[in-house]
């Protein structure tokens, strides 16, 4: 599902607007959006945590579910492709849909975060997620502002990078 919605958002950004989302005038900038993608999951990863931990008990260094070399390959492969197909379609293209469409920026992205933040509390059944993936939409959408150049890489590895510091490193 999300090869799909990857491969049919960045084509539709190529059909309606004209924009090639994966080009990198600079290969050198992937990699150093990698790191500042983690550095920006790391920062919000702490404050979920901290903020969750003030109301509930949180759990830290998490292990559940096979941890074997063939199954966590294919979750990280899984969470890659799913990390970018979600900021190509809600953060990129359906923003520039909307954008497009009302010609207000944060009546744009309050929709858009409301759309991710459904489809996460659809997906997983818990408001909590709901809650979390809406600050999320809205930290992702302050970083696109900051960071306009390749900002695919820099929201990609970012949302890639806390599903991985969700999984594995806390837990609420």
């Amino acid at each position: 599902m999300n090869i799909v919605l990857l491969s049919v958002s960045n084509s539709l950004m190529k059909k309606d607007f004209g924009i090639e989302a994966f080009a990198c005038r600079n290969k050198r900038r992937i990699v150093t959006a990698f790191f500042n993608g983690f550095l920006y999951a790391l920062l919000f990863a702490v404050a979920v945590f901290f903020t969750f931990a003030v109301f509930q008990d949180v759990t830290f260094l998490v292990k559940q579910g096979n941890l074997g070399f063939w199954s966590l390959f294919v979750w990280v492969i899984v969470q890659i492709i799913t990390a970018f197909a979600e900021e190509l379609f809600f953060r990129i293209y359906a923003y520039e849909v909307l954008f497009s469409a009302f010609r207000r920026k944060l009546l744009s992205i309050v929709l858009i975060s409301l759309m991710f933040a459904g489809v996460h509390i659809a997906l997983h059944g818990n408001i909590k997620q709901f809650f979390v993936s809406l600050v999320f939409s809205f930290y992702a959408f302050g970083i696109k502002e900051k960071r306009p150049d390749d900002t695919l890489y820099y929201l990609g590895w970012m949302h890639f990078i806390y599903n991985c510091l969700a999984r594995f490193v806390f837990s609420v």
